[in-house]
C-alpha cells in the first residue's frame, strides 16, 4: 500500500492519507528522506511550494528498489506541484473576479442610489411615519410625472446591471461550471427586446435604430431552448458593448434562420474594428480589440458572453466584413455580423 502527505511551506496540512498506519510508528521523523525498515519505506522532499511525504508498506518492488522508490516519490511530487498550481490558479481566479465584481457592484449601487433619491430624497427619509413618507413620495411623482417615470425606467436598468454583475461573477469565478442549466422555452425576438430595452435610450442618442427582419412568425415558430440566466447576461453584455463599439448613425440589423436542428441569431451591426489577427482570442478573457482604444473596458464582456451561452450548448461568432470599413470620429469600423446558435426545443 501507498500512503501520502502533502503540506504546504509553513506546515499546514494539504491533504493525508497517512492516518491510523502503524508503520508510521516506525519512522522517528518525517524528515528521513529514504529509509526502509521492516515492511516499510519513507520517502521524503522538500519543494518550493511545501513538502511531500510517502509511506509504503508491504510493497516488495518499492521496498527492494530504490530507483522505483525515487520515481514514485519524483511522481508524486508532480501531482502535488499541479495541485498547488490548481490551488494557488484557483484562489487568484476567485479573487480576481471578487475585485471586479465588487468594484462593479459598487458602480451600480452608487448609481441606483443616485436615482432612488431622486425621489426618496432627505425630506421624505425624515417624514414622521410611513404614511407621511409615502404621501410626499406621491406628491414629488405628480408634481413632474415625466421625471418620476424617467426615474423608475433608469432604478429598472440599474437593476438589470446587479442581476447580470451577479450572474457575471458566477461565471467569472467559475461557480457556474458546478450547476446544471436550467433550461426553458423563448422567443428571442421577446427575450431580445427584453434586454435591448435598457439601453434603447443610449442608443437612440447615438442615432442608432433596431430592424428586426424576420417575422414574428419566424420568431414564434423557432423558439430556443435556454437558461433564463446565462441567455439574460450573455445579452446584456451584448448590448452594453453595442452602446460603446457601435457606428453612430447607423442601424442593428436582427434575423433568424435554422440551421442543422439549430436556431441561428443573426446580428449585424457597423460597430469597431476587429482585426483579423484578434479574431482568434477576443473571447479571451482580459482581451479588448486595439481599435477601442480609451472605450477599452476590463476585457470581460466577451468572455462573459461566450461562457454564458456555453453552459447550456449554445455558441456565439464573430464575422467581420473588411470589405466595408468606414472611417468616424477618428475611429475604424466594419460591418461586424455576430451569429448566435442556439438549441432548439424539442
Amino acid at each position: 500500500m501507498i500512503y501520502f502527505e502533502f503540506k504546504r511551506t509553513d506546515g499546514s496540512l494539504v491533504v493525508t492519507t497517512i492516518v491510523g498506519v502503524p508503520e508510521k510508528g516506525l519512522f522517528n521523523g518525517e524528515e528521513e528522506l529514504n529509509i526502509k525498515r521492516n515492511n516499510a519505506r519513507n520517502l521524503f522532499t522538500k519543494t518550493h511550494h511545501g513538502s511531500i511525504r510517502i509511506l509504503v508498506v508491504d510493497d516488495e518492488d518499492y521496498l527492494n528498489s530504490t530507483k522505483m522508490a525515487k520515481k514514485l516519490l519524483d511522481a508524486y511530487a508532480q501531482t502535488f506541484l499541479s495541485f498547488i498550481l490548481l490551488e494557488e490558479e484557483t484562489q487568484a481566479r476567485w479573487a480576481d473576479g471578487l475585485k471586479l465584481f465588487a468594484h462593479n457592484l459598487i458602480e451600480v449601487h452608487t448609481q441606483l442610489k443616485d436615482t432612488v433619491e431622486r425621489i426618496f430624497n432627505t425630506e421624505v427619509q425624515r417624514a414622521k411615519g410611513y404614511k407621511e413618507q409615502k404621501g410626499l413620495v406621491k406628491n414629488k411623482i405628480q408634481k413632474d410625472v415625466e421625471k418620476a417615470a424617467d426615474d423608475i425606467c433608469q432604478i429598472a436598468k440599474r437593476l438589470d446591471d446587479m442581476d447580470a454583475q451577479i450572474t457575471g461573477f458566477r461565471i467569472i469565478s467559475g461557480i457556474i461550471k458546478k450547476s446544471e442549466p436550467n433550461l426553458g422555452k423563448y422567443n428571442l425576438k421577446n427575450v431580445l427586446l427584453r434586454h435591448v430595452q435598457p439601453f434603447l435610450s443610449d442608443l437612440q442618442d447615438e442615432g442608432v435604430g433596431l430592424e428586426f427582419e424576420s417575422t414574428e412568425e419566424e420568431f414564434e415558430k423557432n423558439k430556443i431552448s435556454a437558461d433564463p440566466k446565462m441567455v439574460n447576461v450573455a445579452l446584456h453584455h451584448f448590448f452594453q458593448n453595442a452602446t460603446k463599439y457601435i457606428c453612430p448613425d447607423s442601424d442593428i440589423q436582427i434575423s433568424i434562420n435554422t440551421n442543422a436542428g439549430r436556431v441561428q441569431l443573426l446580428i449585424k451591426m457597423i460597430s469597431m474594428k476587429i482585426e483579423p489577427e484578434e479574431l482568434e482570442n477576443i473571447f479571451e478573457r482580459g482581451v479588448s480589440g486595439k481599435n477601442v482604444g480609451s472605450l477599452a473596458g476590463q476585457g470581460i464582456g466577451m468572455f462573459v458572453i461566450e461562457s454564458a451561452l456555453e453552459h447550456f450548448g449554445a455558441s456565439i461568432n464573430i464575422k467581420p466584413d473588411y470589405s466595408n470599413t468606414v472611417s468616424a470620429g477618428g475611429k475604424q469600423y466594419t460591418i461586424n455580423s455576430f451569429i448566435f446558435d442556439f438549441p432548439t426545443t424539442k
